[in-house]
């Protein structure tokens, strides 16, 4: 099995995408796939409720039974979470033990729960203006990093 997808690949799968959440789905997909994630989460901003919202979700294999309970969580803008402050920095933060997390934090109940050993947690943005984030998970230390996932 290669890891590697071409851009007419992604392309045509991009095509057949009826909406955004499938569209995050895939995301999340390529991912696992080209990066080695264990699981992906895609937070995505929505100004009226002032939330990020889980719009798409892939956990580690041994949690994919509870991955619709997930899906459509929603952290908001004033939590001690750390998606909440990549957004506001659009900077990636990488983690890799619970210390490095606030313990009134959400995804601090997610890392130590869904059995991290490493997360990444990236803004989507453009250089200017910020989508969301996107956490990608690790059952283990991972093989590659990202800096920045970035929507053009």
């Amino acid at each position: 099995m290669t890891n590697t997808i071409n851009q007419e690949d992604i392309h045509f799968e991009l095509q057949k995408l009826l909406d955004f959440e499938e569209v995050a789905n895939y995301l999340c997909s390529l991912c696992i796939k080209l990066i080695g994630a264990d699981g992906c989460a895609i937070n995505t901003w929505s100004p009226d409720s002032q939330t990020l919202k889980i719009s798409a979700i892939k956990l580690p294999k041994q949690f994919k039974d509870i991955e619709a309970t997930y899906h459509d969580y929603r952290i908001n803008c004033d939590e001690d979470d750390p998606n909440i402050s990549v957004f506001n920095s659009r900077k990636a933060e990488s983690f890799s033990d619970l210390s490095q997390l606030s313990s009134h934090s959400t995804t601090y109940s997610r890392f130590e729960r869904w059995q991290l050993k490493h997360l990444i947690i990236a803004p989507l943005t453009d250089g200017t203006d910020c989508a969301g984030t996107i956490m990608l998970m690790h059952s283990s230390p991972p093989k590659a990093c990202i800096d920045e996932v970035a929507l053009d």
